[in-house]
């Protein structure tokens, strides 16, 4: 119930509540690279970038098929002027077709 709650927090601005139930869940299930993805989603919102990005890349080394989520580290990148980092995560979700996402 972890994951249900840490989701229910964020879909109503909760973060920091969110993030903790969250965390409990990753906690439990290590495993899960939904979870990361919702870490990361948090820490955007808390405005630590460094931290959205460091938890996304960990959902992406448990799931790499996550076009939407390379293109997420992509866009964060062009905005930090991570020219290169930009141009890695572009070209690895372009090595993704559409229809093969989950």
């Amino acid at each position: 119930y972890f994951l249900s709650f840490g989701q229910n927090y964020k879909a109503i601005g909760e973060y920091r509540t969110a993030l903790r139930f969250l965390e409990q869940y990753a906690q439990a299930r290590p495993e899960d690279a939904r979870v990361y993805k919702e870490i990361g989603d948090l820490y955007q919102h808390l405005g630590d970038v460094e931290q959205s990005v460091r938890y996304y890349k960990r959902s992406l080394l448990l799931q790499s098929d996550q076009r939407s989520l390379q293109l997420i580290i992509a866009k964060i990148a062009v905005q930090s002027r991570k020219w290169r980092e930009a141009m890695y995560w572009t070209r690895k979700a372009e090595a993704i077709r559409y229809d093969e996402e989950v």
